[in-house]
């Protein structure tokens, strides 16, 4: 998942092409990444989910033996009904990858008095509530314009709404990656302002640096519709209550 994830960022579809000096950058950024996964992954189990889009092959005879089949087809989601029966299936290499955490998050509301150079500088304090912030958004080159991406944004907007009951979604996007913005802006993202002050890594010199970019953060409102199922199973729960409060009054009355 790193090695993708990186190739996807810094070196997009120029894999095996980069010099020397680039492929010790880039070894070096995998190592970081998977690091910073794995401590996520086990440190904030309870408020982060990740989801990672494999290719899917037929199984032959060696792989049928060292990889597990896809036993739920339905998990495919561009496989054919009329394929669904004719061959097994295994994983293969990984396509894609995204990961939402719930951590502190402001975005500063003008309507409480701050401004601008505020909400850029108090954004990640402690104190805030914590919200869903979508991050590591990648799909390999070879797999763009598939469709993974769009399934892997949905699957974490659906894990925000019905495991977390949470109503929104932060992300954040380099304002030079018009690709992005655009895809984002198709999923009913909007920008809520820009962040001067973030920072990236950057690969073109022969040393690894960080250098300062301009980020936009941007926010989607999303549908909440197991909360109407909970509001209709506690107006239900009230009636209950209601009919054996009754229920009770009638056998007082009935005993005297």
């Amino acid at each position: 998942i790193a090695e993708m994830c990186i190739t996807a960022f810094f070196n997009d579809d120029k894999v095996g092409t980069a010099p020397v000096w680039k492929e010790w950058q880039l070894a070096y950024l995998r190592k970081l990444q998977s690091t910073d996964l794995q401590r996520r992954r086990k440190r904030e189990s309870d408020t982060n989910f990740m989801f990672v889009a494999r290719r899917v092959i037929p199984a032959s005879s060696t792989s049928s033996r060292t990889t597990p089949l896809v036993l739920d087809l339905n998990s495919v989601y561009n496989l054919q009904p009329q394929q669904q029966h004719e061959l097994d299936y295994v994983r293969a290499d990984v396509l894609g990858f995204v990961e939402v955490t719930q951590r502190p998050y402001g975005l500063g509301d003008q309507a409480i008095g701050f401004d601008q150079e505020s909400r850029i500088s108090l954004r990640k304090c402690t104190f805030y509530d914590k919200r869903p912030v979508l991050t590591n958004l990648s799909v390999r080159y070879d797999a763009r314009r598939s469709g993974v991406g769009s399934k892997l944004m949905e699957l974490a907007e659906r894990t925000v709404t019905c495991d977390w009951k949470m109503h929104e979604i932060i992300l954040e996007v380099e304002d030079d990656n018009e690709r992005a913005q655009t895809f984002y802006r198709n999923r009913g993202y909007q920008i809520l302002f820009e962040d001067p002050a973030s920072r990236r890594y950057d690969l073109s010199g022969l040393w690894l640096q960080q250098k300062r970019c301009k980020r936009l953060v941007m926010r989607k409102v999303l549908n909440v519709p197991i909360i109407q199922a909970d509001v209709q199973t506690k107006v239900n729960m009230g009636i209950e209550y209601l009919q054996k409060l009754r229920d009770n009054i009638f056998a007082t009355i009935d005993a005297r």
